[in-house]
């Protein structure tokens, strides 16, 4: 982990689906996540990073994909008393050094937050980007198959 006096930035494997949650409560798109939902996310990610003060988690990003061709970095949290300070800066930093094979790496973002990542040189894509909402299947979520093992080989 990259560390100034302060704040220390870095891969992170062994980040705690609790403390996470807790960082998630200041993410308006994932404020509801369950604590189970976010261990099956730590571990179906290509790369996490987090910030830390003094070992408490204050800021965390991840990256998914298939590490060759695409990689989407996905839920760049910081806590609110920490942020403008470059501490996001550092983990988008932290999370494009990690990726620098990868053909190309991608995110999406609120448009306010828009120039930010333009600062960091992510450009705007003029093709369309499209959503769908997937009803959620009943039953405990260890139930729902890995994409691995839907993989016809």
């Amino acid at each position: 982990m990259a560390t100034d006096a302060r704040v220390s930035v870095g891969i992170d494997s062994a980040l705690s689906a609790r403390a996470l949650q807790a960082l998630f409560a200041y993410a308006p798109w994932a404020r509801t996540r369950k604590e189970e939902d976010i261990r099956r996310m730590l571990a179906g990610s290509l790369l996490l990073v987090s910030a830390r003060r003094q070992g408490n988690l204050i800021g965390f990003g991840r990256a998914w994909g298939d590490g060759i061709y695409r990689a989407i970095i996905d839920d760049i949290v910081v806590l609110p008393e920490e942020r403008k300070r470059g501490i996001g800066t550092a983990l988008i930093g932290c999370l494009i050094r990690e990726l620098s094979h990868v053909e190309e790496v991608a995110l999406s973002c609120r448009s306010e937050v828009a120039p930010f990542y333009e600062r960091l040189g992510f450009e705007r894509y003029t093709g369309l980007h499209l959503k769908k909402k997937v009803p959620q299947v009943a039953g405990p979520a260890a139930e729902v198959p890995s994409a691995a093992a839907r993989v016809p080989r």
